[in-house]
Parts: structure tokens; C-alpha cells; sequence
């Protein structure tokens, strides 16, 4: 998603006499975000540039709610359908922190094995059977990629030039230790139930989410 230049350029002198601009990370992602930090701004879209990436992996989470055959008298099965769907996307994190004001508006360089993987739909369309004294409730495990990187920013000032000329220039700062944790697009989702005894934790409670290999379920 393209970051917006600033409606207006202030003209301002070079932060440091030997004309190298410094800011800190949190400056830099306000100008991710569309802010101007001290009158500067942003030149041109953020740009997240992977450096590296783990091995593929499964987020399984609950879907739906449980089907609770725990009543003392109960005898028979109880059987509920399930059908829902759920949007999940990519999040951010800088320096472990999760970083909710840029992870829109960052675009990814081009040719990333997953610069398109932004948001995948999940669909559960299931039946869940709680034999007596069980509880059962869908899962589902989405396929998703950890990269780590850095985020470029292009940052425009314009330097004075003497009486009413200002020279526009860019340059170029980094937002450091950044992950981007993505859907893999395309990728299969993985599908289970997690059918326990009325005295047992479920294995993916509601709320939470277990990571685990593809392949592998809770």
C-alpha cells in the first residue's frame, strides 16, 4: 500500500552541519505512518526488504465455539455443524515490539518469495461429534513464514540554497530488527478437532493459537 507524500514540504535546514539526517526508529516509523517528524517527510513508499526467512509453519487456532457433551446423564453423541470464516493477515513486529501503525501502509520489495501473501481467508465448514463425557471444537491450522528484515525509508528536507532556492534531496534511514509474520498464499489449510474428556484442557483453547511443523496437528 503506497505511503502518502505529505501534502506540504517545509523547507528546512540539514539537521547535522555535515548535512546527515539521524532519527530515531520510532521518528521513522511515524514517517512510515504518514506523520512529518520535525518538518520533514517521506519521499516515497516505506519498503520492506527481507534479509531472511524461516521454515514454513502452522498457526492452529478454535473456531466456532465447543460442542459440550458433559452433562452427567448424557448418553448419546451431540453433534453441532460449524460454518464461519475468518480473515487472517500479516502482522509486524520492530525489535519484538508489535508495531501497529506502519504494517499497512509498508510495501514489500519486489520479487520477495511472499511480496503478495497479505491476507488469507479461512473457512471452516465442519461437523463436530462430543461422544458422552468428551468436548469437541474445529481447528484449524493456517500455513504462515516468518521473515526478518529491514524497513527503507525514503525521506525528502530541502536544503537552503540562499536567498529563496531550496534544493530537494532523499535520503535513505532503516528501521531495524523488523519480522513479518505472513500467510502463505495458496497454501492448504490443515484441518482437525480437538475431541478431550470434560476434564482435560483443550490442546488449542480458544483465544490462543499453537505453532507447530505442517504436517504435525495438536
Amino acid at each position: 500500500m503506497a505511503v502518502a507524500a505529505a501534502t506540504a514540504f517545509m523547507p528546512v535546514a540539514p539537521a547535522q552541519a555535515d548535512n546527515v539526517l539521524t532519527f530515531s526508529q520510532d521518528e521513522l516509523e511515524r514517517l512510515c505512518a504518514g506523520e512529518t517528524v520535525n518538518n520533514f517527510a517521506i519521499a516515497g513508499d516505506c519498503t520492506f526488504k527481507p534479509q531472511s526467512q524461516g521454515a514454513e509453519y502452522n498457526i492452529w487456532r478454535a473456531y466456532g465455539g465447543e460442542v459440550s457433551n458433559c452433562a452427567p446423564d448424557a448418553r448419546g453423541d451431540l453433534t453441532q455443524r460449524r460454518d464461519m470464516s475468518e480473515s487472517v493477515t500479516e502482522t509486524w513486529s520492530v525489535g519484538g515490539r508489535i508495531s501497529i501503525n506502519i504494517k499497512d501502509k509498508v510495501s514489500i520489495e519486489a520479487g520477495s518469495e511472499y511480496s503478495r501473501s497479505r491476507t488469507e481467508t479461512v473457512t471452516v465448514a465442519d461437523t463436530i461429534v462430543a461422544n458422552p463425557g468428551y468436548k469437541n471444537h474445529a481447528t484449524k491450522g493456517v500455513r504462515h513464514v516468518d521473515q526478518y528484515g529491514e524497513i527503507e525509508v525514503p525521506v525528502r528536507t530541502y536544503e537552503h540554497q540562499g536567498g529563496d532556492g531550496y534544493l530537494p534531496t532523499v535520503e535513505y534511514h532503516y528501521i531495524t530488527d523488523v519480522t513479518r509474520r505472513v500467510p502463505v498464499e495458496g497454501a492448504e489449510d490443515a484441518t482437525g478437532q480437538d475431541h478431550v474428556s470434560c476434564g482435560s484442557d483443550f490442546r488449542v483453547g480458544e483465544g490462543w493459537e499453537v505453532y507447530l511443523p505442517p504436517g504435525a496437528t495438536p
